[in-house]
Order: C-alpha cells, then sequence, then structure tokens
C-alpha cells in the first residue's frame, strides 16, 4: 500500500498541490471572516440561524485545511521513494562521469529488445560492447544506454537468496528495465571467473525470481544467490 501510494505521490506535481491547498484555504477563510460580518448583521435582522448560511463554506475551510496539512506526509513520502538516477546514451570509448561502476570495469547498460527494456553488462574497454541475457545471451554494439547518477554514493550491493524468499529482500532495489507485464530490477554476480550484471524478476514470480545471466555456450541461466543492486534514499 506503501509503494502505491508513493508512486501516486511522486506522479504528482506537490509544488502544485501545495499552490491549489494554499489557494483554497486561504480565500475560503477570507470569505469566511467576512462574510460573517456582513450576511450575519443581515440574518440577525430577520431572526436567521446565520451558521446555516455559512455551513457550506465552513465544510470547505476543514477539507483545505486537512489537505494544506497532508501536503508534508505526501513531500515525505516522495523524499522516501524517489530514487535519483537515470540513463545516458552510451558513446564508445567513453564513460560518464557520473556512471556507476560496478567491478572489473563494467558498467550497468540498457537496450531495448523487442519492445523490452533489459538491463545487462558493459563492457566498455575492447569490444565496447553490451550483454545481457534475454532468451540466451545477446550482444549489442549500439543504441545503449548506461546508468548513471548525480549521488553514486546512495546505492550498494546487497547479497540475497531467492531459494528462500522474505519480502525485505526487495526492499530499496533498483530497477533496471521491464516488460509488459512486469518490471525487471538489476543485480550481479561472478559466474564463471567473470563479472554479469542482468535482470532480475522479482521475488514474488514463484518459478521465474532469480537473476538471469548466460552460459559459456550462450544458454540462459538463472541463479537464486546474488548480489542485488538497491538504493539508500535517506
Amino acid at each position: 500500500m506503501l509503494s502505491y501510494c508513493c508512486n501516486i505521490f511522486i506522479t504528482c506535481d506537490l509544488t502544485y498541490l501545495l499552490s491549489v491547498c494554499l489557494y483554497v484555504y486561504t480565500h475560503f477563510y477570507l470569505y469566511y471572516i467576512k462574510g460573517i460580518t456582513v450576511v450575519s448583521n443581515i440574518a440577525l435582522l430577520f431572526k436567521y440561524d446565520c451558521w446555516k448560511v455559512f455551513l457550506p463554506f465552513r465544510k470547505m475551510f476543514w477539507i483545505s485545511f486537512c489537505l494544506f496539512l497532508v501536503y508534508p506526509i505526501c513531500l515525505l513520502a516522495q523524499q522516501t521513494c524517489f530514487q535519483n538516477f537515470y540513463w545516458r546514451d552510451f558513446i564508445p570509448g567513453t564513460i560518464p562521469y557520473d556512471a556507476l561502476h560496478v567491478q572489473n570495469s563494467r558498467y550497468i547498460g540498457q537496450v531495448q529488445i523487442n519492445r523490452n527494456n533489459v538491463p545487462g553488462t558493459i563492457i566498455p574497454h575492447g569490444s565496447n560492447s553490451f550483454v545481457a541475457e534475454f532468451g540466451g545471451r545477446q550482444i549489442h554494439k549500439v543504441n545503449i544506454q548506461i546508468l548513471c547518477s548525480p549521488e553514486l554514493q546512495r546505492f550498494y550491493w546487497e547479497k540475497v537468496d531467492f531459494a528462500k524468499p522474505y519480502d525485505e529482500q526487495m526492499k530499496n532495489s533498483v530497477k533496471g528495465g521491464f516488460q509488459v507485464d512486469l518490471d525487471y530490477y538489476i543485480g550481479a554476480a561472478l559466474d564463471n571467473g567473470e563479472v554479469k550484471i542482468g535482470r532480475v524478476i522479482p521475488i514474488e514470480y514463484d518459478g521465474k525470481r532469480g537473476l538471469y545471466v548466460w552460459h559459456p555456450n550462450g544458454q540462459v541461466k538463472m541463479l537464486q544467490q546474488f548480489f542485488l543492486l538497491k538504493y539508500n534514499p535517506t
């Protein structure tokens, strides 16, 4: 439920929400105060209960006031859930200054394969290629993106074991791509003497969960124990 609310708050323009709340709060408050002075005097002449006249204004006043109080909660939710990173175009032979280095001159990349955004391994030196697993080993040399961030210190790797699943293993994990019906996360492992970065299917997908890399022969290989990329929001 919290993650659902966070997604809503992140997609909303919180500055706009604040301005609307302030506008409604201020105007209804002013009309409410000024109206009491004018209309109540008129109502008293006719011995009419003036509070009935202002009942709609009172309701709107309290609604707008409550919205104003909710704004800090929205802001806190945004700060808690937001992960500050982006994807740059990878130019062979160059590495952006803000790219996230993994190990052994490996970086996190992403390409589009059959309308699926798939994370994988960028090998910047020598081959200048991108390697990923998607129905087997995939090698790309063009249209590659590289993961970058102005806050590289917030990223960390946590060892997980999807053979012993529990919800906290996915906490703070970083999304690295998607297909039509699910999101991919980013994992890494030392396999056959090589650092491999690949797509992670989340832990809730029983029978599919794990890190997908490639065999030396190019076939698909799924790992249950690996390192999952995470982001510290605090």
